[in-house]
């Protein structure tokens, strides 16, 4: 009996271990055939699917692509879609792999204009239909070089792949887009946003949603700063301390996030993480939280604060322009301060003539917006509008003159009860 009982609790042991094992096996086996499943649908949607690149049309920044789907099944995966495309600008070969976007177009980036003979599932390009691309680059394609390449993939990993000669620079995609956010939810021309939102306003074209703040966590906030670093890269700030999805802990209104964006406009999907942390760099006062944001081309960052501030190396109010100066980012912060424009120089003195928005454009005219109405030299508005500042020096003692006439008329476009939070240009 005394070595009956050990024999029977390992058999226990056995019998229970050799069922875990079992079903361990069971378990394995069913995920090994859902993947041979996933692989053979896989397999079965590449044998479908087959397409050719009818004809391309490179004028300078803007070149047209057609593709033809060849092939029996549809796509309109748009942004799971690949494009590469090399290229000579006459003095340089660059190589470019070019993102998706259903907004408007910025530098280095591909859109769809239309589906030719869209008369089924519009927009869906079934078999034997045709999608006319544009990709937008920059710098431009040179005049009549030879040497370039596109190649497109679809959804299904099928590509096609084709060379095009470069023509006389007619293009302009990229070029005249301005990005904004609104203090409110609210409408612009036929659009409705919420205060999340980023819009973009393309003069004649018209208005149309660059980044839908809802689709990534970020409704019942307010973009007051936003700068786009590229095509898929995006730094904004808030007015309110909040959580943002993927950043640990809470963000401050002082602090800018960046985002990398997989697709932008109607459906906007990518992630966050932290850029820029204020409390490293002394913004901590009330008044100290960032209300107005630009990047420059050599990194250094252009901020507006939503009240008094203190830093070393400069002080003043939320009619100020500091420049911060980075020797590092993202969770651990640290630069250096400096003075860009003393709002107090140039007539900005008023309440209403808070500055909420700031741009430096490639001739380094600042594009401005205001808490609310203001009246400088040479022009008046309000917290709609935006205006040019063309500075002759820089710092503590700024000077400078005002373009004669706004740059962007909110009025014009029924936003007369709303305000312009925030602006970038590309």
């Amino acid at each position: 009996m005394d070595s009956l009982l050990p024999s029977l609790v390992l058999l226990g042991v056995l019998l229970i271990t050799a069922s875990r094992l079992g079903g361990i096996g069971v378990t394995a086996y069913d995920d090994l055939g859902q993947s041979w499943r996933d692989a053979v649908v896989r397999s079965e949607l590449r044998l479908a699917s087959d397409l050719s690149i009818t004809s391309v049309n490179a004028k300078g920044t803007d070149v047209d692509v057609v593709v033809r789907n060849d092939g029996s099944v549809t796509f309109d995966e748009f942004s799971n879609m690949d494009v590469v495309v090399q290229y000579s600008t006459g003095t340089e070969t660059l190589t470019k792999w070019l993102p998706y976007t259903n907004a408007a177009q910025l530098n280095d980036s591909w859109t769809l204009l239309t589906i030719l003979d869209d008369v089924t599932d519009p927009g869906v390009v079934n078999p034997d239909e045709s999608m006319l691309m544009r990709l937008c680059l920059s710098p431009a394609v040179g005049p009549f070089t030879n040497v370039n390449w596109v190649q497109v993939t679809n959804d299904a990993g099928l590509s096609a792949a084709t060379s095009f000669l470069g023509g006389e620079d007619a293009g302009g995609c990229g070029r005249s887009a301005f990005y904004f956010s609104l203090r409110d939810d609210g409408s612009v021309g036929s659009l409705t946003v919420a205060n999340e939102d980023i819009i973009a306003w393309d003069g004649d074209a018209g208005f149309s949603l660059t980044f839908d703040g809802s689709d990534v966590g970020l409704g019942g906030l307010q973009t007051d700063a936003l700068a786009f670093i590229d095509a898929t890269h995006l730094l904004m700030s808030f007015t309110t301390p909040a959580s943002i999805p993927g950043i640990p802990g809470t963000v401050d209104d002082s602090d800018i996030v960046k985002f990398t964006a997989s697709s932008l406009g109607t459906t906007t999907a990518g992630s966050f993480e932290l850029y820029f942390d204020g409390s490293d760099v002394q913004l901590n006062g009330e008044g100290e939280d960032v209300d107005g944001l630009d990047l420059l081309p050599d990194g250094d960052l252009l901020i507006t604060m939503s009240g008094n501030f203190n830093v070393t190396g400069a002080s003043g109010n939320d009619s100020d322009i500091i420049r911060f100066t980075p020797t590092q980012l993202g969770d651990t912060t640290a630069g250096a301060w400096t003075f860009y424009v003393d709002g107090s120089d140039v007539d900005l003195t008023t309440n209403g003539e808070a500055l909420n928005g700031i741009a430096v454009d490639d001739v380094a005219d600042i594009h401005l917006t205001t808490d609310g109405d203001f009246s400088v030299t040479g022009v008046s508005g309000a917290g709609e509008d935006a205006f040019i500042f063309t500075p002759l020096t820089l710092g503590a003692d700024t000077t400078g003159t005002y373009a004669a006439a706004v740059f962007f008329d909110g009025s014009a476009h029924g936003i007369a009860s709303n305000a312009v939070s925030s602006l970038d240009l590309p």
